[in-house]
């Protein structure tokens, strides 16, 4: 009988050092948090304001009253590509939808749904220039017919806007750029 009592109180034992270590605390070393985002001096106000503009400049463009008048409809604009050559890590999403937006609310145009070709492409780029303490943004969009037929592959409307980021309160931050 004392061996087998000393039989169970060594098994106790040994279970007791085996399941001991579990139950003891450890630090776990939780792991490194994901980098954050870059983020953009060119805010979703700038995104807006410049679709704004630039979907207007667009709109009241002779081409897309002559497309209309040529196929009895507005034409089918297809958001295309906005590279962004800033470095600044702009949102180019954002301002694409912005230019939807922009374009949707003018009766001179329609949008093509995402991922359908529409009539024509606008596709652009955003460059960023340093002067004096302020950051400008430049933003170049283009409208060509996709088929490239309507005008030998050249543009039918190109224009740009400039964004100028100031630590001064009060100025003006579009100004338009110079058409070529």
């Amino acid at each position: 009988m004392r061996a087998i009592a000393a039989l169970v109180a060594c098994s106790l034992a040994v279970c007791s050092l085996a399941v001991l270590p579990a139950c003891t605390k450890r630090e776990v070393t939780p792991p490194p948090a994901a980098p954050a985002a870059p983020v953009s001096s060119f805010t979703a106000v700038d995104a807006t304001e410049v679709a704004n503009a630039l979907a207007e400049s667009a709109t009241r463009n002779p081409w897309a009253g002559d497309f209309h008048a040529k196929n009895g409809r507005p034409a089918a604009v297809a958001i295309g590509v906005i590279t962004d050559k800033s470095g600044d890590h702009v949102d180019t999403a954002a301002l694409a939808d912005e230019l939807a937006r922009a374009l949707g609310r003018s009766d001179q145009v329609t949008v093509a749904p995402a991922g359908q070709p529409g009539d024509v492409s606008l596709g652009g780029t955003i460059n960023l220039s340093h002067a004096h303490g302020d950051a400008y943004y430049q933003i170049d969009l283009r409208i060509v017919a996709v088929d490239g037929s309507a005008t030998g592959g050249d543009a039918l409307w190109l224009d740009g806007i400039e964004r100028r980021q100031s630590a001064v309160p009060g100025a003006p931050v579009l100004a338009p750029t110079a058409k070529p």
